[in-house]
């Protein structure tokens, strides 16, 4: 079933999870579930902070996740709020982008070409409209992957999609780019 809103973070990050914004990372849930798994690059810290804006912590390699969650800002973050994936290395970033449709119901996009992780490239964002906006995410994207945010665009017009695209195939689906978050909140 399709959900008609994803108007928390915590909903978001399951439907992340659990593929529905097609191409996925890695994801573990909990600290246990990463150290479980054999996987041994990379890793982000993340925060499931109700409405965004929550610690993030890029490239921590797997050995020092228990040592960083230790320090600020995340020791007093609550354990259970925190989970982890497998890193995008943003030397690799073509396009990063929030989109949505604007008062006119037209594409509306801040986005960056900057090669460095996405908060920091969305804090100096470049923005485009209209046919310019979709051009510009169907240049960067392989055909399944501006397939899949045109289908975001059409049936969440009242949310932000948060993307990014990539010079080289990777994830579940072996696109070129992968869709963060839908959200409304």
């Amino acid at each position: 079933m399709i959900p008609a809103s994803i108007d928390n973070k915590k909903f978001g990050i399951s439907l992340f999870g659990q593929g529905f914004f097609g191409n996925t990372l890695r994801q573990w849930q909990t600290f246990a579930d990463l150290m479980e798994d054999s996987y041994n690059g990379p890793i982000v810290i993340r925060s499931r902070a109700a409405h965004g804006g929550g610690p993030c912590t890029y490239n921590v390699p797997k050995i020092d996740v228990l040592g960083v969650l230790g320090k600020e800002p995340w020791k007093d973050w609550p354990i259970e709020n925190t989970y982890f994936n497998e890193l995008l290395p943003p030397h690799l970033s073509t396009l990063q982008a929030e989109l949505m449709t604007d008062v006119d119901g037209m594409w509306y996009m801040r986005y960056s070409l900057e090669k460095v992780y996405f908060r920091e490239a969305l804090s100096r964002p470049i923005v485009a409209r209209g046919l310019k906006a979709k051009m510009i995410v169907q240049h960067f994207c392989c055909v399944p992957m501006f397939d899949c945010v045109q289908e975001f665009m059409d049936c969440y017009k009242d949310h932000v999609i948060e993307l990014t695209c990539t010079s080289k195939s990777f994830g579940s689906r072996g696109w070129n780019g992968i869709i963060w978050e839908v959200r409304k909140y």
